[in-house]
């Protein structure tokens, strides 16, 4: 019986969709003629240019957040095995006089948020409230 048996192939990871549009390294959207794997693999590729706009969008934030803490803390890094390490990350509030917010973590690492020393988070919402920085 055993000799009748098929394994299934492994399915194929996901892959961010081929798109016309390319997100540049500047921010900028781009037409392309044709797909590229490694800018699809990157995520830098979308279908329309309006997707493209609102990734750049996101994107820069992204970036803009890694450099200001890559500023502040050049030899920091979350980690995620030290239950004592804090590591802290900074929200914006809807709807309030204060606009931003700082919250700790310490072994839950939400993906996509940018990590950082508390002392970090509380001076990047002190430049963020007076327009110092802008993401």
């Amino acid at each position: 019986m055993a000799e009748d048996w098929e394994v299934a192939p492994e399915p194929d990871p996901w892959q961010p969709e081929e798109g016309s549009f390319y997100i540049n390294s500047c921010g900028q959207i781009e037409k392309v003629n044709s797909p590229r794997p490694l800018r699809r693999g990157f995520g830098m590729e979308r279908k329309t240019s309006s997707m493209a706009s609102k990734a750049a969008d996101a994107i820069q934030v992204h970036n803009r957040l890694l450099a200001y803490v890559h500023e502040h803390a050049p030899d920091w890094e979350p980690d995620w095995e030290d239950e004592e390490q804090v590591k802290s990350y900074i929200y914006k509030i809807s709807g309030s006089s204060i606009k931003y917010g700082t919250s700790d973590t310490y072994t839950v690492f939400s993906v996509g948020t940018v990590h950082m020393p508390p002392e970090v988070a509380a001076q990047l919402v002190k430049d963020l409230e007076s327009g110092r920085v802008v993401l």
